[in-house]
């Protein structure tokens, strides 16, 4: 029953032609021109399209490259009239939508043979499929509402290079779904409470056999969360990469149907109703050792080397195997070093570990830590009474040193080096009893490079008072002269 209706579904992408207009149409001409002239539409350079006040029951068509739209707050409204478009973009480059509601249309956006266009900040809302891309490449979605659409959120069709980075996709049907569409990036998006399945890649069906795939693309950082189908649904896909997400609540999280060579790893598999079904399907579970595999909230193995990883391997199925099973939910952050250079460090802990950062002392809080001394600072909590664990991964540009201190709640804890830090980074494992603390680490060598730094600032700061006081000094003099 599921394979029918996803086959129905593709189908019916495949029979999408280019939406029509609502009982009217605006157009922003290739020459520049707006038609009609009487719309609510302004430009003062014909490259950037202002709204000036809402517009109903019209759709916009874009013919000229290079172009801005921009909604100021304002609404585009339609009235669901079969295959209409809110705003069309076909065989046009580089077109900027952003800062308006689209709602009550067929496509709330339809992107045809085109490239290169940024959809930002805009609420899509109430439509069937709220953004659809067919045969596109090069575009930026990012920072949208996604919201309450009856039919998909995102459509991915034939479309390579994409990028969909934090929107907030929630209560449609399905959230994101992509056919044959390859080396595309959806990352940092909340993706929760649809109807159907948060994500879903499959390639296009053919009698008996699959004729392409949805291969080359990266699902990371994402969090999906309470979707009622699959967290994630694989169909004849290939080849991708998935990681680091959350994948929470759902009542499947991940489902793949004749997909292989898949690599999903570093994600965390939390309180859904079900954790994996894989049907003629053979992907790769983990990232070997140290990075290990995925956290799974149902894995019931040991630690007995306390390294963060289990002791056994979490069997899916006969061809499937994490190999490196998580004892604790897996966490990256950036951390903010000198000169703009931004560095990652990931957590493997059973505490909910939050706000992760590298600091610098200001003061001498504790004894033995210097002024000008950076440090990583970050909360860890947990359910009283039992043990919680951090295995820390810091790359050697920010720790280099035995010499450092972890501190739980100002008190000095043991903390392991692991035999696996390398010389990229250092792994450090330690243990404490569970509540709410603020977990310190020191870090040495680095802080010698701030206090240069610092040192510096504020000799340059200093030299800029002292330019800024000897010109108002010689200021005054003048003045008192004349």
């Amino acid at each position: 029953m599921v394979l029918v209706i996803i086959l129905a579904n593709i189908s019916y992408a495949l029979s999408k032609v280019q939406g029509t207009e609502a009982s009217g149409a605006i157009y922003i001409r290739a020459d520049g021109s707006i038609d009609p002239p009487t719309a609510p539409i302004s430009t003062a350079d014909n490259g950037t399209y202002v709204f000036t006040a809402d517009i109903n029951n019209q759709s916009i068509s874009v013919e000229r490259n290079n172009t801005t739209i921009d909604g100021r707050g304002h609404v585009l409204q339609g009235s669901y009239l079969n295959f209409s478009y809110g705003i069309n973009l076909s065989n046009v480059t580089n077109v900027t939508i952003e800062n308006m509601r689209i709602d009550a249309f067929w496509y709330g956006i339809f992107l045809d043979s085109g490239s290169d266009h940024r959809i930002s900040g805009n609420n899509i809302t109430n439509n069937v499929d709220a953004i659809f891309l067919q045969s596109t490449a090069n575009d930026s979605i990012s920072e949208n509402n996604i919201t309450n659409n009856g039919g998909w959120g995102v459509v991915f069709f034939d479309a390579s290079n994409e990028t969909l980075f934090r929107n907030n996709i929630t209560n449609n049907h399905d959230g994101v779904v992509l056919g044959p569409s390859s080396n595309n990036d959806i990352s940092e998006n909340n993706i929760a409470n649809n109807i159907g399945d948060g994500i879903m890649l499959y390639g296009i069906f053919n009698h008996t056999t699959f004729k392409s795939s949805t291969t080359g693309n990266n699902i990371t950082n994402n969090n999906i969360k309470n979707n009622k189908a699959d967290g994630i649904k694989l169909i004849s896909s290939t080849n991708n990469t998935i990681s680091r997400n959350n994948v929470i609540e759902n009542q499947l999280a991940i489902e793949a149907n004749y997909s292989s060579h898949n690599r999903i790893y570093n994600n965390n598999f939390v309180s859904n109703a079900q954790q994996v079904l894989c049907n003629s399907s053979w992907n790769t579970w983990d990232n070997g050792c140290p990075s290990g595999g995925n956290y799974w909230s149902d894995y019931d193995g040991t630690d007995s080397d306390q390294d963060g990883i289990g002791d056994t391997v979490h069997v899916i199925d006969a061809n499937n195997t994490d190999n490196y099973p998580l004892m604790g939910m897996f966490s990256k952050f950036n951390v903010f070093l000198p000169y703009e250079k931004t560095e990652n460090v990931t957590v493997i802990s059973n505490s909910t570990v939050s706000s992760l950062s590298l600091l610098i002392w200001l003061s001498s809080p504790y004894e033995g830590l210097q002024p000008g001394q950076s440090f990583i600072q970050f909360s860890a909590t947990g359910e009283n009474g039992s043990v919680g664990f951090c295995r820390l991964m810091i790359p050697r540009t920010v720790l280099n040193s035995s010499s450092y201190i972890v501190l739980v709640d100002s008190y000095p804890v043991n903390a392991i080096e692991l035999p696996v830090s390398n010389s990229t980074h250092v792994y450090l494992y330690f243990t404490y009893a569970h509540s709410t603390h603020e977990v310190i680490v020191t870090i040495p060598e680095f802080a010698s490079c701030l206090v240069l730094l610092l040192f510096m600032m504020a000799t340059l700061l200093a030299v800029a008072l002292y330019k800024r006081n000897k010109q108002l000094f010689k200021g005054q003099r003048l003045a008192k002269l004349q």
